[in-house]
């Protein structure tokens, strides 16, 4: 019986139960599979977990990250929660950096208090933005059914990723959004054609909706 240890954890929390889980697991001598790693992704049904494969020098660290569903190239809260790890229970000696090898790219690490591993801040410096496809706003209308009124038509639609891709909708204000009602079924139909034509099968679908509107600051 394969044996790996793991740890778990909850980050950005301040409390035991609290924040982002994720389950982070030491496999060095590369002893579990890619559809074994995808089986205990189901298994543990946490958001996210990884698989730490390989050290390097004490210093760059090959991660892979797994969904319930598949693996990605890159994501936000195991990125930081690994590097906890690594730097608390795998270094013999705490560093200021590190990096992670992950499928989309290398991240570094910065770990500000290293001397307070517990309390210190963790600053991940992500691969700088790719602008990828634009959409009009009556795509968006018939693609998703997100009703025209709602879309803030003087800024772009578009899709921005740094590991992950994500389509920026732009709406007017905050009520639109509050009372923002998707079309489910049109919007799986999108995401499929947007498969097929990008060809994104080596880690599955990706693209992600995030809704934002424009707050006008005063001093």
């Amino acid at each position: 019986m394969k044996k790996i240890k793991y740890y778990t954890l909850d980050v950005f929390a301040n409390n035991k139960y609290q924040g982002n889980q994720l389950a982070v697991f030491e496999d060095f001598e590369n002893q579990v599979s890619q559809s074994e790693m995808l089986q205990i992704a189901k298994e543990i049904n946490f958001a996210e977990i990884t698989f730490i494969k390989q050290n390097i020098d004490n210093q760059r660290f090959v991660v892979r990250i797994f969904t319930p569903e598949h693996e990605v190239p890159f994501a936000g809260h195991p990125s930081i929660g690994t590097s906890y790890i690594i730097a608390k229970f795998i270094l013999p000696e705490i560093k200021q950096k590190l990096t992670l090898a992950l499928a989309h790219c290398d991240i570094e690490m910065t770990i500000q208090q290293p001397d307070d591993i517990d309390e210190s801040i963790f600053d991940m410096r992500q691969a700088q933005p790719e602008f990828r496809e634009t959409f009009t706003h009556q795509e968006i209308v018939d693609e998703l059914g997100i009703s025209l009124e709602n879309l803030d038509v003087s800024l772009p639609i578009q899709e921005i990723s740094t590991g992950l891709p994500y389509i920026l909708i732009p709406l007017k204000n905050l009520h639109a959004i509050e009372n923002l009602k998707f079309q489910y079924a049109t919007m799986q139909r999108f995401f499929r054609k947007k498969i097929q034509i990008q060809n994104k099968q080596q880690y599955g679908a990706f693209d992600f909706i995030f809704l934002f509107h424009q707050r006008n600051l005063r001093n």
